[in-house]
């Protein structure tokens, strides 16, 4: 004669729904790590961006106090870094050696190293003396012997005290600010 299975065999194992609810929870947790984890990257990324164009500012300014030789033959002008805000060019900058003396970046043979800035981080204001460069190209130039500042290839600003701010942004819209001045301080 046939017996129905006892309750003991009935009560082992899972039911569906309890694994799906398992499963739902375990997709919530890793959601939620996965973009901490995005956030604290690109942050970082923000972090690292400041960090180098503070560092490859003081090496340009440097590079003045040394009197660097560049391919062979020194620069006269100094060296600089071209930064730009405007779209398409605002995730890099240029630091030269100014061959011909005239205070700015001229494409060509001038150009020392092309730096990229990190994913997602790009430069969105510069800004002289508080005065917004929109779209615009800022030279920032140390000249030799003693690093003597200019700024702004059209305006060619040396001598008072005058301060560049360059503002970097990732694409969370978290900002940073790296200060460049006629006094030589960098923050």
């Amino acid at each position: 004669m046939f017996q129905a299975p006892s309750s003991k065999f009935q009560d082992k194992g899972f039911t569906l729904i309890e694994l799906i609810l398992v499963m739902a929870i375990a997709g919530i947790m890793s959601v939620v790590v996965v973009s901490q984890y995005s956030q604290q990257r690109d942050y970082k990324a923000l972090l690292l961006g400041e960090e180098q164009i503070a560092n490859d500012i003081r090496m340009a300014q440097s590079y003045s106090y040394n009197i660097l030789m560049d391919n062979g033959s020194f620069s006269v002008g100094g060296y600089g870094i071209n930064f730009s805000s405007a779209a398409g060019s605002n995730n890099k900058y240029i630091i030269f050696a100014d061959k011909d003396g005239d205070k700015e970046y001229d494409s060509g043979d001038e150009k020392f190293e092309e730096i990229e800035l990190p994913r997602n981080t790009n430069i969105t204001s510069l800004k002289i003396n508080n005065t917004e460069e929109a779209d615009k190209t800022v030279d920032l130039v140390f000249v030799p012997p003693y690093g003597e500042v200019f700024m702004d290839k059209e305006n060619k600003i040396s001598g008072s005290f005058i301060k560049l701010e360059i503002k970097i942004e990732n694409s969370d819209g978290l900002t940073k600010i790296i200060e460049a001045s006629s006094s030589r301080l960098i923050k």
